[in-house]
Order: C-alpha cells, then sequence, then structure tokens
C-alpha cells in the first residue's frame, strides 16, 4: 500500500494493496502466509493515490509503542526507535530514507495493515493481482522491485458477466503453473490403489479426483489442490478469481473451472 511495484527492468505494475492473511478454504487447499501482500495491477501509483501520512505515523507509533494512552505521539521517541531498528536491519534492507523505512516496517509487521491504512484505489483501474513475499522485498528509492515477468503471462482473462459472483465483479490473480501437475482418485475402501483394469468397476463406490500443482504470483509459490481433473500442464498461466481469500474459479487454457 505505500510503496510502488516495478519489474526487474524498472517497469511500473502497480501498488501494494493490502496484506492477505492467513488461510484455508475447503476444497481448495490453497494457503496465504500472513506476510504475503496482494498487488494491484494498475497504472496508478503512490503519488496518484491519497495517502494520510499523518495516518501512518499514528500507526507507526501504535505499532510502537510510542503513543500516549490519550492518543498523544511522542515523535522523538519513535525517530529513536526506528534509528535503532534501521541500524540493526540496514544490512538486510540496504539504504533507506527514513520515511521509506518507516512504512516498510508498518507493511512488513502490522497485522492486517489494509484496515489501518485505506488508500483511494480506484478498483475500475485495477487489471488484477499479483503476490508479494514482503519479508524478502525491500524498497530501493520508494519503490520495490519484483522478479516476476508478468508481460509472459497471457492477457486473455474471464469477461465481466463470467467474472461476476455475488453481485461483484472479481479481479484475477495473476500466476503460473511452475511444476508438473499430478492428478490423483481416491476411492473408498481401495487403501493401496486399484488393481489393473478394474478403473471401471467404480459403480456404488465414492471417489474423488484432485489435481495438485504448484503455482508462482509474483515471488511467492503456493501449493494448490484442485478438486477435480484439470487439463492444465507446466509451463501454463492461471487466472485465479477470489472473494476473499476463497477461489472461486479459476481461467486456464480456455476453460474456466468453477469450486
Amino acid at each position: 500500500m505505500a510503496f510502488n511495484v516495478c519489474d526487474t527492468e524498472g517497469k511500473h505494475l502497480g501498488v501494494i494493496y493490502k496484506s492477505y492473511t492467513a488461510g484455508y478454504k475447503h476444497g481448495t487447499g490453497i494457503y496465504y502466509d500472513r506476510k504475503t501482500m496482494l498487488v494491484a495491477l494498475t497504472d496508478e501509483t503512490i503519488e496518484d493515490i491519497m495517502l494520510d501520512e499523518s495516518k501512518i505515523i499514528e500507526e507507526s507509533a501504535k505499532l510502537h509503542k510510542c503513543i500516549s494512552v490519550f492518543g498523544r505521539i511522542n515523535e522523538q521517541r519513535l525517530k529513536e526507535e526506528l534509528e535503532l531498528k534501521y541500524q540493526a536491519q540496514q544490512d538486510t534492507v540496504g539504504e533507506m530514507s527514513p520515511k521509506d523505512f518507516m512504512k516498510y516496517l508498518l507493511v512488513r509487521d502490522l497485522y492486517e495493515f489494509e484496515r489501518s491504512l485505506p488508500i483511494n484505489l480506484d478498483t475500475s483501474k485495477i487489471e488484477g493481482y499479483i503476490l508479494l513475499d514482503i519479508m524478502n522485498s525491500a524498497p530501493k528509492e520508494g519503490r520495490i522491485e519484483i522478479d516476476f515477468d508478468i508481460n509472459s503471462l497471457s492477457k486473455e482473462k474471464l469477461s465481466a458477466q463470467e467474472a461476476t459472483f455475488e453481485g461483484e465483479e472479481l479481479k484475477p490473480l495473476f500466476a503460473k503453473i511452475v511444476n508438473y501437475p499430478r492428478l490423483s482418485l481416491d476411492v473408498m475402501g481401495t487403501g493401496e490403489g486399484l488393481l489393473l483394469g478394474s478403473l471401471a468397476d467404480l459403480g456404488g463406490r465414492n471417489h474423488t479426483h484432485e489435481t495438485k500443482l504448484k503455482i508462482q504470483s509474483g515471488n511467492v509459490e503456493l501449493d494448490f489442490a484442485l478438486p477435480m481433473h484439470a487439463y492444465i500442464k507446466k509451463g501454463m498461466d492461471l487466472k485465479l478469481y477470489l472473494k476473499g481469500k476463497n477461489v472461486i474459479k479459476i481461467f486456464c487454457d480456455g476453460i474456466i473451472y468453477e469450486m
């Protein structure tokens, strides 16, 4: 939220939008760590967005316990706390202005910070999202660089009508498949697999299909379990349509998979 995000060639990709907290949805098998950030892909920059600087200072003071019970900020103590932390972490985060370091700590350490630092970003200008591991991403000159070639991914995505869920148009999370998908068939009553030739004899047995794969979005890799057989291969890109942290639809190679 407090930083622009660019690729390794310095091309603007978007802005940090909000944190993505940990959670599973039954049947999807996808997991997000709370240090994972959602980057909104947009032409908008932090300079275009209304950021409340006083709110940033206030939340930073709360995070570093430099605010009284009456809400008064001890600015000198906050400055000293930030200087001490910067000295201890400079080898890791590199050169950074005091203002950027304050915002970086806030983004990195404040749980569900999107509720504390609202930004005025027009969602109609968001093309989609990628993920960012903030623990392995330090800002340089007010922006964060990410090694992810968004231009290599297909720009094809669902229409507004196809992407609408419960009255809301969902924006895709751009990702690619980075290992060989594994398709499995789990049949009740067969603890050691199936005998050759018995695949046709599944009448009366409960069985489930699953496709396991590893995906990469931004600089984050995730294990993913799709509760169906999917016609996908290593190297393909896909778009995940999320409602909160729940996967609603997946679009890959011209096929829509609905959860």
